[in-house]
């Protein structure tokens, strides 16, 4: 299990650690530059993304210096260096903060999908995705109106063809516990449980065209 950054007190690091999940023992990494160039290491970070694709990680976001960025910075295991993965596209995501990340992989694509997050004024609740291999972002904009309330703080995981987005902070008195899925091949939201004082699958997904029984067979 690798961990890299976050703070400590009010201060950010960089500092990288290793946990061995057989002996639970957690090593120091030193990792280098590739090329030896400097500006490839990132810089320390907190409330940033990080996500494994093959044999690498991949960080994105997050404060540096108390400021939001939207470098993406690539690890390559079995080399032990870091790498700054500049864009090769005119379109990015705005610096953000807080958002969640994960890996699907399409047509031989590796994909890295970000969601929300916080810039500098606002909660977001956009989908950007970058092609690993290209260095490319775009947007990914659904194909209805159902749409997310926009957050931070949230968690997105994978499951077959969806991203499951549960919780988050929507603003500082409203903490969120609904559970929405993207469906990754149809571009569209559904909304699985919708936010309450508790979870109940009841009406939870009355504006999606997808019935519930079409819902469960799709999620298997």
């Amino acid at each position: 299990m690798y961990l890299f950054g976050g703070t400590m007190g009010l201060t950010s690091n960089s500092k990288f650690y290793a946990l061995d999940l057989q002996s639970f023992k957690w090593e120091l990494i030193r990792a280098k530059a590739a090329d030896n160039d400097a500006g490839n290491l990132p810089e320390p970070l907190d409330e940033h993304s990080a996500v494994v694709c093959d044999d690498k990680m991949i960080l994105f976001g997050g404060f540096v210096n108390g400021e939001r960025c939207n470098s993406v910075y690539s690890y390559k295991i079995s080399s032990n260096e870091w790498r700054l993965l500049p864009a090769q596209s005119t379109s990015a995501p705005c610096p953000r903060a807080g958002h969640s990340a994960m890996m699907y992989s399409e047509n031989s694509t590796n994909w890295m999908y970000v969601f929300g997050g916080k810039n500098d004024e606002d909660k977001l609740n956009d989908i950007w995705r970058f092609d690993l291999d290209a260095q490319t972002w775009e947007q990914v904009i659904s194909v209805d109106d159902t749409q997310p309330l926009q957050r931070s703080g949230h968690s997105a995981v994978l499951y077959k063809d969806f991203m499951v987005v549960f919780g988050g902070i929507f603003e500082i008195t409203k903490e969120l516990n609904d559970l929405m899925l993207f469906d990754l091949k149809n571009l569209r939201w559904v909304e699985f449980f919708e936010e309450s004082g508790g979870l109940s699958p009841h009406n939870s997904i009355r504006n999606n065209p997808s019935s519930p029984r079409r819902l469960r067979k799709q999620l298997g």
